[in-house]
């Protein structure tokens, strides 16, 4: 082969591969992905240790990292800590919050133990 389709070939082929990448990651859809809950999946049927993203509302505190959570279908005791809050961004009931983390099952009792917080605009 020329030099010059080397030198072609070389970075062309990066940039096929690159742009492949890109197309099969933004459509992943396999084992890590954390899915979609609601309140009433995890009541009736959740485990210890479930993770899901959890989309609705947060109604009120309940002393510490507590707060009540309702997401249209149940209302659920979940437990976010301070550093996962937005800095300088008051949350209000009517603001839709997207909350990620995993249940904690004990017994009859069960909380969400919220890692990651997004607000919805």
């Amino acid at each position: 082969m020329p030099k010059r389709h080397r030198l072609f070939a070389a970075p062309a082929l990066v940039l096929w591969f690159t742009m492949g990448a890109s197309i099969a990651v933004a459509q992943y859809v396999g084992p890590g992905v954390i899915p979609r809950i609601t309140v009433q999946e995890l009541q009736s049927r959740g485990v210890h240790d479930q993770q899901g993203v959890l989309t609705g509302n947060l109604l009120t505190p309940e002393g510490g990292d507590f707060y009540v959570f309702d997401d249209g279908t149940g209302r659920l005791r979940v437990e976010i800590p301070k550093k996962v809050f937005p800095p300088s961004m008051p949350i209000a009931p009517q603001r839709v919050v997207e909350l990620t983390g995993e249940l904690a099952k004990e017994g009859r009792d069960l909380s969400f133990e919220v890692r990651e917080m997004r607000v919805q605009q």
